[in-house]
């Protein structure tokens, strides 16, 4: 007799036996749709294996599968990219997606650009940055604040000061309102090579854009006037570090 309630325990074993297993979650089961709670690193975990091993064919054709292209979105783009600069050190794969994206129907702006640049600087590699901010210009895209600050940041690593200061004045020149991560890194350039001059001059800047100083910009003075041996200059500008309301830290003493 035939149990109403449907099949037997055993007949529900043996359906379940039949129907091909899943690994939901596993990050290898590349026809899984990721949901909106996957972090973008995880999204890309296939992407970046196959990168890492030079299968671009497989990535092309991982792409173009119909459960993976909610994912492939412009913000996984430039994720992809950063990661194949800084991550993967592979550039010429952060070219390639770059491309893609463009094909794809996503037209790179001023965020993707920002990207391969700052990718580029972060991993050492100024000719590449060079040449992607070529490349912007040819597109037409104008840099934005973050574009520059990006830029006089990297020269104040590498203690261009001159760089950094022009980088600086070309925003300004291109009707972009320096901010004070802005000044900071251009503060901060000179204050590494000790010429305490060009850095003050920059500090009154601030002052005259209606930016705030906060505990780095003042940092940088210290540690200018510190860098030319002149301690009178640095009780100074501690002095008027805490004027202005502002609380010193471990780096200001160092």
């Amino acid at each position: 007799m035939t149990n109403p309630a449907g099949p037997s325990a055993s007949a529900n074993q043996k359906v379940q036996a039949r129907q091909p297993q899943r690994r939901v979650g596993n990050r290898h089961d590349r026809t899984r749709a990721p949901s909106k709670e996957d972090s973008m690193e995880q999204v890309a975990a296939p992407v970046i294996e196959l990168v890492t091993k030079g299968k671009m064919d497989e990535v092309e054709a991982f792409l173009q599968q119909d459960a993976n292209k909610p994912m492939v979105t412009k913000a996984f783009y430039h994720w992809i990219i950063h990661a194949c600069q800084t991550k993967l050190n592979k550039p010429e794969a952060a070219r390639w997606f770059a491309t893609r994206m463009e094909k794809s129907g996503y037209k790179a702006n001023v965020v993707t650009f920002n990207c391969m640049i700052g990718s580029c600087i972060k991993n050492g590699d100024l000719e590449q940055a060079r040449a992607w901010w070529d490349v912007m210009a040819v597109s037409g895209i104008k840099p934005n604040r973050i574009t520059y600050n990006i830029l006089i940041s990297s020269c104040a690593k590498t203690r261009d000061a001159a760089a950094a200061e022009k980088w600086m004045l070309r925003m300004i020149e291109q009707g972009i309102k320096p901010c004070t991560v802005s000044f900071t890194a251009v503060i901060s350039a000179f204050a590494k090579v000790g010429d305490l001059k060009s850095a003050e001059r920059w500090f009154y800047r601030i002052e005259e854009s209606g930016e705030v100083a906060d505990s780095v910009v003042f940092n940088s003075m210290i540690n200018a006037c510190a860098k030319a041996g002149d301690i009178e200059s640095a009780d100074h500008w501690l002095e008027r570090m805490l004027q202005a309301g502002v609380k010193p830290d471990d780096k200001t003493y160092n």
